[in-house]
């Protein structure tokens, strides 16, 4: 099945309610593991492989947030134009 189809079936399935909370509760365990793998002085291992599952279902939810029709690309441009002045690329 392709993802597109997966994360319209899921919203159908739990509601656009539960699928926030669960983006919620995805960032919140990707934050968790971050700390975690930081305080573990960034060594690869079971805190580094926390950090990549968690970011894995970030971006999960995040496609299920696109499949509700939400688009941040012009906000996320807007955020990549800031950056680039702050580190002196433009």
């Amino acid at each position: 099945m392709e993802p597109r189809d997966l994360y319209a079936r899921a919203v159908a399935k739990w509601g656009q309610h539960a699928v926030l909370l669960k983006l919620a509760e995805e960032c919140s365990e990707l934050s968790s593991a971050t700390v975690h793998w930081v305080l573990g002085d960034l060594k690869p291992g079971p805190r580094y492989d926390d950090v990549l599952e968690e970011l894995a279902d970030v971006e999960i939810m995040l496609e299920q947030m696109r499949s509700l029709g939400m688009d941040w690309s012009g906000v996320r441009q807007r955020k990549l134009d800031r950056l680039a002045r702050l580190v002196g690329a433009v």
